[in-house]
């Protein structure tokens, strides 16, 4: 049996972002009176299939091949133990920016991939990647914490980063060094610290929703929260991130109607705000999966990056035996799986 199908909930995880991610990706930038207009007043609320699949878009690539880079770096440990993550990460990454590339190209037809992945032709066609994952990438220069690639605090990293999220567990390597991890991974193309003090929050979320004992999806937000505050104390910017977060619970204890509420919530193409604008439609919809990505695709800016994040932690927090069959058979995600 494939790795991947051994571990609690991970199925369940890349279902639920594949899920959202596909459900928005025809609406990705739209604003919610353009939605409203071709879809009709209740907007976007079942996928549009080509060929009987859902497809879909950067954010689903991007975050294969996170799970394909963690694969390569056990691989790589397993006959070198001083073998680093970041680097697998950043040779996976490499290998998406070649999927990017044209078939055709003298430097494609050059490139020597490191992941299984790659292999999968499926993958090789541009989704409407983000631009500065294409740049940072391109440059050929490897973003660290302490050496930022630029100053980019955009969500291309938040919505790659759950397979460090639900792939370790505390067995393995305590939460914080995994939430330390999941910034790693971000700041390889977002410099800001929004960018990937961000994605720590998001991979520590999602951990605590497989491996946690949070008795509610509320406890759970707050204590990656807590841990963030905690091991990021004194970064600049981090007290944007917790306000975002405190917002963005405070907002899905009332009553006020989803778009006015997520407007608060600033622009979902930002690191920061999209990591809250999911907390905020995973919590209003904590027992219904469908209702959560809906919830977030139907709303102006990034829809299906906000979807993808929000069905992460709905998929990690609920199971896929609380997801229904319609947003699960459609995606057809084992011929991706199959390739790590």
């Amino acid at each position: 049996m494939h790795p991947i199908y051994e571990k609690p909930r991970i199925y369940d995880c890349i279902v639920g972002w594949a899920a959202g991610d596909a459900l928005g990706s025809w609406v990705e930038f739209l604003s919610l009176t353009e939605i409203r207009d071709e879809y009709g007043p209740d907007g976007v609320t079942e996928y549009r299939l080509v060929d009987g699949i859902a497809e879909i878009t950067d954010d689903t690539q991007m975050t294969l091949f996170t799970l394909a880079g963690i694969l390569l770096w056990e691989r790589e440990r397993s006959v070198n133990p001083g073998a680093r993550l970041e680097t697998a990460l950043y040779d996976a990454y490499q290998d998406w920016y070649a999927t990017q590339e044209p078939d055709d190209s003298r430097w494609k037809m050059k490139y020597q991939p490191r992941t299984k992945l790659y292999q999968n032709w499926d993958l090789h066609r541009r989704e409407a990647p983000g631009c500065t994952c294409l740049s940072a990438l391109q440059s050929e220069k490897m973003g660290t914490l302490a050496w930022p690639i630029n100053d980019s605090k955009g969500n291309g990293g938040v919505m790659r980063v759950a397979p460090i999220g639900f792939w370790f567990s505390r067995q393995e390597q305590s939460v914080e060094e995994t939430m330390v991890m999941g910034a790693v991974s971000a700041a390889i193309t977002h410099g800001h610290p929004l960018g990937y003090i961000s994605s720590a929050l998001m991979a520590g979320l999602v951990n605590e929703c497989i491996y946690g004992d949070s008795a509610t999806l509320k406890e759970a937000v707050l204590r990656s929260k807590m841990r963030t505050e905690q091991i990021f104390a004194g970064t600049r910017y981090l007290e944007e991130l917790l306000t975002l977060v405190d917002r963005a619970i405070q907002l899905s204890e009332t009553r006020e109607e989803p778009v006015s509420a997520m407007s608060k919530l600033s622009k979902s193409w930002l690191a920061e705000s999209a990591v809250a604008i999911a907390i905020y439609c995973a919590l209003k919809n904590v027992n219904d999966f469908g209702h959560g990505i809906i919830t977030a695709v139907n709303f102006s800016g990034d829809s299906d990056t906000v979807a993808a994040i929000t069905g992460n932690i709905l998929g990690a927090w609920v199971g896929i035996e609380k997801i229904d069959e319609k947003w699960i058979t459609p995606l057809k995600i084992d011929r991706f799986l199959m390739s790590l």
